[in-house]
């Protein structure tokens, strides 16, 4: 169990974000299927949309908040998942499509667990509260998207 900051924490998941938006756009670039392209190149954009949420944080929260120390495990999670991945631009695309959902669930857990902790102060739990509710919504606007081009790719729309 490790203690952080808040804002060191928002940095960990920024870097961790950006590395797994490289990893979609490295995919996408190395890929000969327009549809594969398409797919990374999409989770790549989740990924800097989430992170353009999680950077607006610093700006809009009091240095309070961002100061506060908490303890935490989940964190943890999400760094073992970068110590076993597999983030290798090569990879078949159901692989690559896991280890992007992986990493979306185990932050989303992270954020979950820190917004339900009773060893996080309210204000602190309600900032956690708002990038999971982010987190989301941009997975469903992703799915909305998702089967939308599937429809469209099969002539139903």
């Amino acid at each position: 169990m490790s203690y952080k900051t808040v804002r060191e924490l928002f940095e960990h998941v920024g870097r961790w974000q950006k590395r797994v938006e490289e990893f979609c756009e490295d995919v996408a670039d190395r890929s000969a299927n327009d549809r594969t392209s398409a797919m990374m190149n999409y989770f790549a954009g989740h990924e800097r949309e989430l992170g353009r949420i999680l950077n607006e944080y610093p700006k809009t929260e009091r240095a309070g908040v961002l100061d506060t120390w908490i303890q935490h495990t989940s964190e943890d999670d999400v760094r073992t998942f970068f110590q076993k991945a597999d983030l290798d631009p090569d990879q078949p695309l159901d692989e690559a499509t896991a280890t992007v959902v992986e990493f979306d669930d185990r932050l989303r857990d992270m954020y979950r667990t820190l917004s339900e902790s009773s060893q996080v102060p309210p204000r602190v739990q309600a900032v956690f509260q708002n990038l999971l509710e982010a987190q989301e919504w941009q997975t469903l606007r992703n799915s909305w998207s998702a089967s939308d081009s599937e429809q469209y790719s099969e002539g139903v729309a």
